[in-house]
């Protein structure tokens, strides 16, 4: 996305006794400053709009330095595949292959792999992103799972039996089949047990905070439907941002003019 910023300098020219090399001092902090400015606006926007990957997103957000009267703002996607997710969104993809992937993985006495994974369990007021792996816990469950002791040495509870889960609650949730014109499908799936069977409290040694989870074990012999993400929606912050952006732009750049001549002592 490229910006052009206009500064009558005729103007400046006529009422400041300023050579070439002021003007293009002025310019150059004045491109500066408006970028500095674009940049909190984007990351004000991701903090107005993302949750659970909020932090993620921003860290892959900077202003770099591209040169004399030239500014960038950059969402850098090369270290971390899920902002691109994020911004432009993604279609239903397997977990299961990232997974497979992670350095964590173990190798059974077969040799086949297999991994734990930790998911979140939020309160049912509780808000979060689509890829941001928390699930609310129905209030029936929450009033269960807050009131169980927490180990002292491991610092979690023992995780909730099948009897101890609501009845409605113990049933196995299916998702729907997804079907991607062009591409793959993914069948309907039907988990095996309740999605709460297995759920913990943990309290941090720190803060003392409650918090919730559950695991989940995934492996080359999981059901090939089993960990498929239903995808994501473009956020497209870089565009809701400048549209917000754009709106006070004029007051951006008679800010940034006058503290440009003030710092070239005009």
């Amino acid at each position: 996305m490229l910006v052009p910023i206009n500064v009558n300098v005729n103007d400046l020219l006529s009422q400041y006794n300023m050579d070439k090399r002021d003007v293009e001092d002025l310019l150059d902090y004045v491109v500066k400053e408006i970028t500095a400015a674009f940049a909190v606006k984007w990351t004000q926007e991701a903090q107005l709009t993302l949750h659970s990957t909020r932090s993620r997103y921003i860290e892959n957000l900077s202003v770099i330095d591209s040169g004399r009267l030239s500014g960038t703002v950059i969402l850098d996607y090369s270290k971390d595949p899920l902002i691109r997710m994020i911004e432009e969104g993604a279609s239903a993809f397997d977990m299961k292959e990232g997974f497979e992937k992670s350095d964590k993985v173990k190798y059974g006495k077969s040799g086949n792999w297999y991994l734990t994974i930790p998911f979140k369990l939020g309160a049912p007021d509780t808000t979060g992103d689509s890829l941001g792996g928390v699930t609310n816990l129905p209030t029936p469950v929450y009033n269960i799972l807050k009131k169980e002791s927490v180990d002292t040495n491991t610092g979690k509870s023992t995780g909730l039996s099948e009897s101890q889960i609501p009845e409605q609650y113990r049933v196995p949730s299916s998702r729907a089949k997804i079907d991607i014109p062009k591409s793959a499908t993914f069948e309907e799936y039907k988990h095996k047990s309740s999605v709460f069977k297995g759920a913990f409290k943990q309290i941090d040694s720190i803060t003392g905070q409650s918090s919730y989870g559950s695991f989940r074990r995934v492996g080359e012999n999981s059901d090939s439907n089993a960990f498929i993400h239903p995808g994501l929606e473009p956020a497209n912050l870089a565009e809701s941002s400048f549209a917000k952006f754009e709106e006070n732009m004029g007051l951006e750049l008679t800010r940034a003019v006058d503290n440009a001549l003030t710092s070239l002592g005009f």
